[in-house]
Formats: C-alpha cells, sequence, structure tokens
C-alpha cells in the first residue's frame, strides 16, 4: 500500500513536454506530519509513536522523502491539550533525529497563519497585514520562520526542501487563514457567505489576498535564499484557482510573476470531498490546466487518505482502485 501512496503522491512535472521528458527519478513524497498531530516521541510502544516510527523506515525503504509541518509558536487552544511545557520547534529537533536514526529524509512545510508570536505587548496570533506593515511584527515573524527553517536545515543540509504555507485561501474560515491574510479590519468590515461563513468572493478581497500573499512570501522567500542558499524554496497554492468574477481576477501565473524565483509549486486537492468521481476529475482538469501555466515543477499532494465527515468523505477510506482511479 504505501508503494501505491508514494506513486500518487508524485511530483507532476507540468510545464513543457520537454520539461516532462526530463523528469528526476526521485519524484515522489509522503506526507508523515500534521498539525496539531505530536506523537509522544519519548514513548515508543505508544501506537502513534511505533506507527511515526514505521512510516519513516517504510519511506527510507522506499527512498522518498516525507513532509513534516513546522509551526510558529503554538496558539491556546492547542497549547491546552499538550503538556505544559511543548515546544513545536522542539519537538521537530526530537523528529529529526528519529528520522536521521530511521535512514528517513524530510521535507519541511512552513505553516505560519495560525502562528503564535512572541511582541512587546505579549504573545498573540498576528496577520498577514501586520507583518507586512509593522516592523516589529515582521522582525518577530522572521525569526520564528528562519528558526523552524534553520533547525530543519541543519539536521538535512544537503536535501533541503521548504514549502511555505498550507492551502492558501482568503475565502477560508476565520481561523483557517481567512483572517491571517484579509487583516482584522477586512475580516470584520467584509460580508460572509452564508453558509459557510467564509468571506464573500469579490475582485477586491482577491487583490488583498494576492497582495499581502506575494509580499509576504517574497519576504520569506528572500530570507530563505540570504541565510539558506542551498535550500529548495516552494509555495503551497492551495485550492482556490482564482479566476472568478468572468476571469477578472488574476490566476497564480500573476502571482507567481511578483515572487522571487521558485523552484517548485506545491499543490493538493481532496478527491473524496467532490461529490463523485467526475466532480473530482472535472475539478482537478482545470487545475491542471493552471498549473501548466506555470511553466515550473508542481509537486501534487492527491490526499487520499480517510476523510471523516468533512465534505462529501463521510469517513470512508478510499480503496486501492479508488487511488489507481485517481491516479490514472
Amino acid at each position: 500500500m504505501i508503494a501505491r501512496l508514494i506513486a500518487i503522491c508524485a511530483a507532476l512535472l507540468l510545464g513543457a513536454q520537454a520539461v516532462i521528458a526530463k523528469a528526476p527519478q526521485r519524484s515522489a513524497f509522503v506526507m508523515i506530519s500534521g498539525w496539531g498531530i505530536y506523537p509522544d516521541l519519548n514513548a515508543p510502544k505508544k501506537p502513534a509513536t511505533a506507527s511515526l516510527a514505521a512510516a519513516l523506515s517504510d519511506i527510507a525503504r522506499e527512498n522518498v522523502p516525507g513532509i513534516v509541518y513546522g509551526s510558529l509558536g503554538l496558539p491556546p487552544r492547542l497549547a491546552k491539550r499538550l503538556p505544559k511545557a511543548f515546544d513545536p520547534l522542539s519537538y521537530n529537533d526530537a523528529l529529526y533525529g528519529l528520522a536521521i536514526s530511521r535512514g528517513a529524509r524530510l521535507w519541511l512545510q512552513l505553516r505560519y497563519y495560525d502562528n503564535w508570536l512572541p511582541l512587546p505587548d505579549g504573545a498573540r496570533t498576528v496577520t498577514a497585514p501586520e507583518i507586512l506593515s509593522n516592523a516589529a511584527v515582521r522582525k518577530s515573524f522572521l525569526a520564528a520562520a528562519m528558526a523552524s527553517a534553520r533547525a530543519y536545515q541543519k539536521s538535512f543540509p544537503d536535501d533541503c526542501t521548504i514549502i511555505l504555507g498550507e492551502e492558501e485561501t482568503i475565502y477560508h474560515e476565520r481561523d483557517g487563514s481567512g483572517l491571517f491574510w484579509a487583516g482584522s479590519d477586512v475580516w470584520d468590515s467584509a460580508p460572509k457567505a452564508a453558509k459557510s461563513g467564509y468571506l464573500a468572493q469579490s475582485d477586491e478581497l482577491d487583490k488583498v489576498f494576492i497582495d499581502n500573499f506575494s509580499a509576504l512570501n517574497a519576504l520569506l522567500i528572500n530570507a530563505i535564499h540570504t541565510s539558506l542558499p542551498g535550500c529548495q524554496v516552494g509555495i503551497h497554492i492551495g485550492h482556490a484557482s482564482l479566476t472568478a468574477n468572468g476571469g477578472a481576477t488574476p490566476e497564480y501565473q500573476d502571482i507567481v510573476a511578483k515572487l522571487p524565483p521558485l523552484d517548485f509549486t506545491f499543490y493538493d486537492l481532496y478527491e473524496k470531498v467532490s461529490p463523485s468521481e467526475a466532480a473530482f476529475r472535472d475539478k482537478l482538469a482545470t487545475r491542471v490546466a493552471l498549473l501548466k501555466k506555470l511553466r515550473q515543477r508542481v509537486y501534487y499532494l492527491a490526499q487520499l487518505h480517510t476523510t471523516n465527515s468533512f465534505g462529501h468523505g463521510g469517513g470512508r477510506t478510499p480503496s486501492a482502485a479508488d487511488i489507481d482511479d485517481t491516479l490514472a
């Protein structure tokens, strides 16, 4: 099964045919860590810890990297469920050590919108507009981001790959990146979609997202390239294709044009949140058309795991046939 999962998580080189024909052999990855999932690494007999160690051994044997989350601090809603002295940065250090002991390579996905940062007026979550406009906030944000990146690069200097962000779109719920990208003034005053509670879509809000997304990621890319020049850096572009409103909204290739050169783009799409296989195929086809326009390497995470009650998943784990069908 892990070989099949590795195959479906393969890096799709969506660009010129000549580029596709020269695809490197190492073109797959596996997601092994998620935000808020922290097995006790000091308790090897616990099922979650044993499963993580086994997964690391699997990806070492298959010679593919595993992706782990890097969080910037610990928001109170998560901290209350964990030991009092828990620190995500220290935890990842221990996880890197476990991976190395198993012979596994890792990539870092730097998740920054649900941050918890130290500031002169106390620790809190900061937004993209604050980071871009306030020197003290920007300093704290960059310090936390670079501490996470440096800790990772120190353990994996020869295969340093960093993905910035996670499923970014301004339309996400308040705590699911919506408030982060919009800022409190825009979030509080903008109309909300009746059913989802997301911000109502508009060209004006698209521009807020595009401007903030481009500026913030440019800040991070430049900082990483300056301090860790050997690292490969890409962005997670998320679900939304930003082609609404009659095509007037800039697409992601316009965002990429505003950024320093990227080594890759990362993209994901859940199959089982679509109401049917046909609907998923249609959605994926539109995404592939968009990704081809980027003219660069795109890593695609198919996310065929159990979806609990999210979307249309209904808690069903995709079968081997579902995985093969999606890959086809």
